[in-house]
C-alpha cells in the first residue's frame, strides 16, 4: 500500500511540474502572440512563475497548493502593473 502511494505521489509530482513548465512556455509564447513581444519584463515574469511553481509543487504539493494560486496571481497583477507603469511612461515621455 505504501508503494501505490509514493507511485501516486510522484505522478502527481511530476504532472504539475510539466503542468507548471507548460503554464510558464505558453504564458511566453501568450506574450508574443499578443503583440508585446518578448521583452525582458514578460520573460523574467514567466521564468519566475515557472521557478516559483517548480519550487513550491515538489516538497510540499498538498500544503500549499492554495499558496501556488495566490502567487500566480500576485504575479500576473505585478506584470500587469509594470506593463500598465511602462506605458505611463511612454505616453508622457512622447506626449
Amino acid at each position: 500500500m505504501e508503494s501505490v502511494k509514493m507511485k501516486l505521489m510522484m505522478v502527481l509530482v511530476v504532472t504539475t511540474l510539466v503542468c507548471a513548465w507548460c503554464y510558464g512556455c505558453w504564458m511566453i509564447i501568450g506574450f508574443a502572440m499578443d503583440g508585446q513581444g518578448l521583452n525582458t519584463v514578460s520573460v523574467l515574469f514567466s521564468l519566475l512563475g515557472i521557478f516559483l511553481m517548480t519550487a513550491a509543487a515538489v516538497p510540499f504539493i498538498f500544503v500549499l497548493q492554495p499558496v501556488l494560486f495566490v502567487l500566480a496571481g500576485l504575479g500576473e497583477l505585478l506584470y500587469q502593473l509594470t506593463l500598465w507603469v511602462i506605458r505611463l511612461i511612454r505616453r508622457r515621455t512622447h506626449a
